[in-house]
């Protein structure tokens, strides 16, 4: 387990999924068609239950500041703070390590309950898995 700090709260511009996970690539898809690639920063992925525990998941990417709001997108704010996770490089062939890592991290005793799990996508290979921890922890443990 990696510990990661988010310096600031980054605004993430976000398509919903119909359903998780039939309706991922789908919400990715319309995603990548309101940017350009050269203004995305990176690509996230954000999940967490509903009530009756059904995972909810928003495609979502970080434009640079330069770029301009787009309108029909929903925004998001990913908290600021410390974050654990863990790197999974070349996901496409262990898509089951994504699952298996959020179901650890969520066991975490310090996870922030109103976070949720955030997959970082660095290209089109590899994601860092995190979670949010709560701000009253002490930063300088390691896990």
């Amino acid at each position: 387990m990696n510990n990661y700090r988010l310096a600031k709260d980054i605004t993430l511009y976000t398509v919903a999924a119909s359903k998780f996970p039939e309706g991922v690539e789908l919400a990715f898809e319309a995603l990548y068609k309101n940017a350009k690639t050269e203004d995305v920063v990176a690509y996230y992925g954000i999940s967490h239950a509903n009530a009756s525990g059904e995972i909810m998941y928003r495609a979502a990417m970080e434009l640079k500041e330069s770029t301009i709001d787009i309108p029909e997108l929903e925004t998001y704010i990913l908290q600021a703070g410390e974050y654990r996770g863990r790197e999974i490089f070349n996901f496409r062939d262990c898509r089951g390590d994504i699952g298996n890592t959020f179901r650890e991290l969520i066991q975490l005793p310090e996870l922030d309950k109103n976070g949720c799990c955030v997959g970082m996508y660095h290209n089109n290979n590899d994601v860092r898995c995190m979670v949010r921890i709560e701000d009253s922890v002490d930063a300088s443990k390691k896990h």
